[in-house]
């Protein structure tokens, strides 16, 4: 019965977990070597952009197999307050925005010898919303938002909230 409840109540823990992302992808496993559209949620983690109406960037690179940590990123795309085309974020609606990901690998010119683990991302805004200060997007505790990639052979499982939660 201990053992049950165990189960129970770290797959509710990570359910709400789920509910609550910062961003969501699709596919819901991406690879590598697919197309990938990340959603950010402005008004998730530290709300840092809600209700931002300037244009959102992401500060994007990728944890590899040759980081040593997860605050280790690899190959980012450029540098803090450089806005670029490929950074830029398209608003869907009030505080929700995707960025397309064509190919993980090209998109960070990541060696093929290299291991794409995660990738990396902190959103912000446009320009400095206070001295040098930008409006940033975060995981909860002001953390770096992090999105597993997943190899071709590798088993993974989703659990989705039931119709009508």
């Amino acid at each position: 019965m201990k053992k049950l409840l165990s189960i129970f109540t770290v797959v509710c823990f990570n359910l709400a977990s789920v509910w609550a992302q910062v961003v969501t992808t699709n596919p819901a496993f991406p690879s590598e070597s697919a197309a990938l559209t990340v959603t950010f949620y402005a008004d998730r983690g530290t709300a840092g952009l809600i209700n931002y109406t300037g244009d959102v960037y992401a500060h994007i690179g990728v944890i590899t197999n040759l980081s040593t940590s997860n605050s280790d990123w690899k190959y980012v795309k450029t540098n803090w307050g450089v806005n670029t085309p490929d950074t830029k974020l398209t608003r869907v609606s009030a505080n929700v925005y995707t960025l397309s990901i064509p190919n993980a690998r090209t998109y960070f010119n990541v060696p093929a010898a290299e291991q794409i683990k995660k990738i990396a991302m902190v959103f912000r805004s446009s320009v400095p919303v206070s001295g040098t200060n930008w409006a940033e997007g975060k995981e909860t505790g002001n953390k770096d938002i992090l999105v597993d990639i997943y190899g071709a052979n590798q088993l993974a499982i989703r659990i989705d909230t039931p119709a009508g939660a």
